[in-house]
């Protein structure tokens, strides 16, 4: 595993069946096993690749937690594009900065967030309009340890927002590093509650749980009552 491209064929290789994202939303369960996962997350490269999107580009993800947050961090990584990974809390003003900084092509968004993006003239699509066929495989961008995987932003509570970048390989080391160090694996059913535009969820909510094989539930509210449910349900271990 030396990309995260590596870490999502490895984990529907290895756990094809299995769990991987799941989030209930009202009555509806949207659930993906890890080879749903990887089909998601081609269809959403496919669609990046209709948008002209390439190498290198800068793509926005702006949204609460929910496995087509997941889905479309993967299909960029499949473009070879770089991922601008915003906290849903995000103000307008802090919002317009990163992108000046970051000049992304294209953004994947909740509908409210999506509707900011698109008054900034951002190509703006909402996860809850997507509607993508899953046409199989597409050809993935050549992709090196070194290139570049995210941008992450602070929250510029004292000037402008400042972007770590961070490349596949140091990712890939995060990853390495949690797993060998904490118990988790195949049977862990983990209870997701930061927000994936954190690198701290990311690593232990999202990549370290699908390189062994663990289930991730995102729930649709935090409200006390809201979680206490979700936590019945799941039973988050």
């Amino acid at each position: 595993m030396n990309t995260l491209v590596d870490l999502l064929e490895q984990s529907a290789r290895d756990f094809p069946q299995r769990t991987a994202v799941t989030m209930r939303v009202g009555v509806r369960t949207v659930k993906y096993n890890f080879t749903k996962l990887e089909e998601r997350a081609h269809a959403y490269a496919r669609f990046m690749g209709e948008q002209n999107v390439r190498k290198g580009d800068r793509v926005v993800i702006w949204a609460p937690n929910q496995p087509d947050w997941v889905a479309a961090m993967f299909g960029s990584f499949l473009a070879g594009a770089v991922v601008v990974p915003l906290d849903v809390r995000s103000t307008r003003d802090f919002v317009e900065r990163v992108i000046h900084q970051t000049e992304p092509v294209i953004a994947f968004a909740g509908k409210a967030q999506a509707d900011t993006l698109r008054e900034l003239e951002i190509p703006s699509f909402a996860f809850e309009t997507m509607n993508l066929p899953v046409n199989g495989r597409v050809a993935q961008a050549p992709l090196a340890p070194s290139d570049l995987a995210e941008i992450i932003f602070t929250s510029g509570t004292t000037g402008d927002p400042k972007g770590v970048m961070l490349s596949h390989a140091n990712i890939v080391a995060n990853v390495r590093a949690g797993t060998a160090v904490i118990p988790i694996g195949r049977d862990t059913r983990m209870l997701s509650l930061l927000p994936l535009s954190h690198m701290f969820e990311q690593i232990g909510g999202c990549f370290a749980s699908m390189h062994v094989g663990a289930a991730v539930c995102y729930p649709a509210s935090r409200q006390p009552a809201a979680l206490s449910r979700t936590m019945q349900e799941w039973k988050p271990t």
